[in-house]
């Protein structure tokens, strides 16, 4: 197993522990979950997302990359 390789490992294993303590999450609108296909977006604990908040949905990269 090469560097990197466990350098993703790790940090998987990082950010799941990180995102399974958020104290957010039972307030969320919105999950969004990554998937071998891309993302898959869940209904949240709190119900669909209100009509008082926008997100942004589009095709191409993210203007931040």
């Amino acid at each position: 197993m090469c560097i990197s390789d466990r350098f993703w490992e790790g940090w998987v294993r990082a950010e799941r522990r990180h995102f399974a303590g958020d104290p957010s999450r039972p307030y969320a609108d919105l999950l969004v979950r990554q998937c071998p296909e891309g993302y898959e977006v869940l209904e949240g604990p709190e119900g669909a997302a209100g009509t008082d908040r926008f997100f942004t949905e589009g095709e191409g990269p993210s203007s931040v990359w």
